[in-house]
């Protein structure tokens, strides 16, 4: 995104080592239960609204995984999953749609929103809880261009399959046959 001029700011619950230099990055952490104070949470999420106010293209990008029987899953487990994958993030596209809107910003949003193949892969190995959130954000991002047109001109829905990445270390994943991120990139 910088070599194409866009300003980039990423957010995390931790910053990369590997962040490439002119890139911002400001903590934002959705996933702690019980949940972050509010007045820290608030004001992570105005500064990533506020840095979000000349973006022309959003990605929705969600980190955690949940691989348990709905019967095995923990309120906190299922309260992260939400947190992370939609509460969170829907929270933030809303204060940054409502400062658009406030501040007459007229150049409308590009949203990519990374999802997963588990939207819509029926899976038997304990992954209802979070092909739901996936397909959730699926859904999500299809009605909100069409309630919000005139705020973001166009939608693009990522549902990639596994990924072979450091999370699956030292898990009981077999990850073989996932895709590698440097090909995905």
């Amino acid at each position: 995104s910088l070599k194409r001029g866009h300003h980039t700011t990423v957010t995390g619950r931790s910053k990369p080592d590997d962040l490439e230099e002119g890139v911002d990055f400001l903590t934002l952490d959705f996933n702690p239960w019980p949940p972050t104070p509010p007045s820290e949470t608030d004001r992570s999420m105005l500064r990533l609204s506020l840095a979000s106010m000349n973006a022309d293209i959003l990605f929705w990008v969600a980190g955690h995984w949940l691989r348990r029987p709905l019967h095995m899953c923990t309120v906190e487990d299922l309260h992260k999953l939400y947190n992370v994958h939609l509460l969170g993030p829907t929270d933030l596209l809303a204060t940054v749609m409502k400062l658009r809107t406030q501040a007459l910003r007229t150049t409308p949003l590009h949203l990519v929103t990374i999802a997963s193949s588990s939207a819509w892969k029926q899976r038997a190995d304990g992954q209802a809880p979070y092909g739901a959130v996936q397909a959730a954000k699926v859904q999500f991002t299809r009605n909100l261009y069409a309630e919000a047109s005139s705020l973001i001109e166009k939608t693009t829905i990522v549902r990639p399959g596994g990924m072979k990445t450091e999370f699956f270390d030292g898990s009981d994943v077999d990850t073989s046959e996932f895709m590698k991120t440097p090909e995905v990139a």
